[in-house]
């Protein structure tokens, strides 16, 4: 979560940089980023989800168990 939290602000940054030109390196850096946007930074609702769920469940086995 903390990953693509990170990951996510780093692109804002690039995006900051290269709104407004016209090159293809710049375009081309704001096409990923949107793509990350869009669909790798959703996964964080799957992640939320998981830690919000917790591990009770798991700790309910005995050392023998496992």
């Amino acid at each position: 979560l903390f990953a693509l939290t990170a990951l996510a602000w780093m692109w804002g940054e690039m995006a900051a940089v290269c709104v407004g030109k016209d090159d293809k390196f710049s375009q081309a850096k704001l096409k990923t980023g949107r793509y990350f946007m869009y669909n790798v930074l959703p996964e964080i609702e799957t992640l939320v989800k998981y830690i919000n769920t917790g591990k009770k469940y798991m700790m309910d086995f005995d050392v023998d168990e496992l």
